[in-house]
C-alpha cells in the first residue's frame, strides 16, 4: 500500500535532469508559448469547489468535513470518540487506523483497505506530518478522532504522490495502542 504519510525522495540524477529541463539545458531545443494558449479543458476526475463528507464504507469510518465546508487555515481537532486509559504524549509509539482525504476531494489513502494499522511512529519524533505529531497528542487508546491539517501541517508546497502541492487534507484516525 502507498502511504502518503511518509516523504517521497527523488533520486538525484531525476532531479538533475528535471532541473536541466526547466533551465533549459539544451539550447537547441526551444519551447513556443502561443500568444493566445486554448483554454484547458474540463476534467472529469476535477476536485469539486467545496469539500464533500465521505460515507463509511466497509470497515472504513464516515470522515466529514467541517460545519459550513470552512476549509481549515490551521489545525482543527475533533473527538468523534474518547478512548480510555492515559493520553498519548510525546516520544511514545503509537498504532493507528486510518482513511485520509484531500480536503476538497476524495480519498487518497487508508488503512482499512489492507486490514493492517499503519506501521507504528514515535509521536512527536517527525516520522509522519506535522498535523499528526500535533494532533494526535492527548488521544487515548479505543479513540477516534478527525483532523483537518492546513498545507503548512501536511505536505506544503512540495505535494506528495496523490496529494498536491498546498492540499488540505482531513484524516479520521482510530488509535489502536499507545506502547
Amino acid at each position: 500500500m502507498h502511504s502518503p504519510l511518509r516523504t517521497v525522495q527523488i533520486p538525484l540524477a531525476a532531479a538533475a535532469f528535471a532541473l536541466l529541463g526547466a533551465c533549459g539545458g539544451n539550447s537547441a531545443v526551444k519551447s513556443a508559448t502561443p500568444a493566445n494558449p486554448p483554454a484547458p479543458a474540463p476534467s472529469a476526475t476535477a476536485a469539486p469547489a467545496h469539500c464533500v463528507a465521505l460515507p463509511a464504507q466497509g470497515k472504513k469510518p464516515d470522515l466529514p468535513c467541517l460545519p459550513g465546508g470552512v476549509v481549515p487555515s490551521k489545525l482543527t481537532v475533533k473527538d468523534v470518540k474518547v478512548g480510555t486509559g492515559p493520553a498519548a504524549a510525546a516520544g511514545e509509539q503509537l498504532t493507528v487506523d486510518y482513511r485520509g482525504a484531500l480536503y476538497l476531494g476524495g480519498e487518497f489513502d487508508n488503512s482499512y483497505d489492507a486490514a493492517q494499522p499503519f506501521p507504528p511512529f514515535a509521536l512527536g519524533a517527525g516520522n509522519v506530518i506535522a498535523g499528526w505529531d500535533e494532533g494526535l497528542v492527548g488521544m487515548k487508546a479505543g479513540g477516534k478522532r478527525l483532523l483537518f491539517i492546513p498545507p503548512d501541517k501536511g505536505y506544503g508546497p512540495g505535494g506528495n504522490g496523490p496529494i498536491p502541492p498546498n492540499a488540505t487534507l482531513r484524516f479520521v484516525v482510530e488509535l489502536r495502542s499507545i506502547g
